[in-house]
């Protein structure tokens, strides 16, 4: 999701995908290393291609002061540690969460608002996404599904956090359906987005990044049975989530659960679906 407000600003001319990303900061930078900081750009902080560190996030208990982006960066992640260049950038594909949270920086940066606003005016609102945030208030904790732990536990406070485009966002359902059908550009507007993207940049952002082979702009990327799969898993404490669609055929599957063993339930309904989808015998 995270990606689509990203390339709202290449499309409008604000942002170029392979300029360095301290081109576009000043209120925080990578921090020195053995590696090139200028060869980190937005392209490979999309595809997890930029050589950084720090795979995902726990979050912060509500009530505890989240910290702000800068000091995420910086490593006030709760025990995860800090955005630094680890490799080569656009030697190899190693997913960073951290990337996204630098990515969300330069969103703020240049956009002049703070991200959650921006991604409900430049794509949650445009997209109908009415019942989606990036911001975890007291109306979304009003409505939200219980969510349980890998023991089978409530988790009566989910966690919160300041890396949003990574972790942040809480969405429906239906909202969600929404999203997959515009990934595949089903969903109304002039390009079949509702006016967010252009078809040209749906497919930029679901084709792989070298040296990624399964990896594009914020998207997973496979091949099965001939038909091409793009989508992303996530999940956080209590929390699941599947989308993978087939934009050729126009296929979609979206799995959510409010558990945290979640993935067995996606991986049992996916399998069929592939089937379903490919015409692949399952039991091959």
């Amino acid at each position: 999701m995270a990606s689509w407000g990203i390339l709202k600003l290449v499309e409008n001319g604000d942002l170029d995908l392979d300029a360095p990303v301290s081109t576009y900061l000043t209120r925080w930078q990578l921090p020195e290393s053995e590696w090139d900081r200028d060869r980190v750009t937005v392209r490979r902080l999309l595809s997890h291609t930029a050589g950084l560190s720090l795979h995902g996030y726990p979050g912060f208990w509500p009530g505890e002061p989240l910290p702000t982006v800068e000091e995420s960066l910086s490593g006030a992640t709760n025990g995860v540690g800090a955005v630094y260049v680890a490799h080569k950038p656009g030697s190899r594909y190693q997913y960073s969460g951290g990337g996204f949270t630098l990515a969300q920086l330069i969103v703020e940066e240049i956009s002049g608002l703070a991200f959650a606003e921006y991604m409900e005016t430049a794509v949650l609102g445009p997209l109908g996404m009415n019942s989606s945030s990036y911001v975890w208030d007291a109306d979304i904790d009003r409505i939200a599904a219980t969510p349980y732990g890998f023991g089978g536990e409530p988790v009566d406070d989910p966690p919160r956090f300041t890396a949003m485009a990574a972790a942040g966002l809480a969405t429906s359902l239906d909202d969600f359906t929404r999203f997959a059908l515009a990934s595949m550009a089903r969903l109304g507007g002039e390009h079949g987005t509702s006016g967010v993207l252009r078809t040209e940049s749906l497919a930029l952002m679901q084709t792989p990044v070298a040296p990624a082979d399964n990896y594009g702009l914020g998207h997973e990327y496979g091949v099965t049975g001939g038909v091409t799969l793009v989508g992303h898993t996530g999940g956080n404490r209590g929390w699941t989530a599947v989308l993978s669609v087939a934009p050729e055929t126009g296929d979609g599957l979206v799995v959510m659960t409010n558990g945290s063993k979640g993935g067995r339930v996606h991986g049992w309904i996916r399998s069929w679906w592939l089937q379903r989808v490919t015409h692949i015998d399952r039991d091959r």
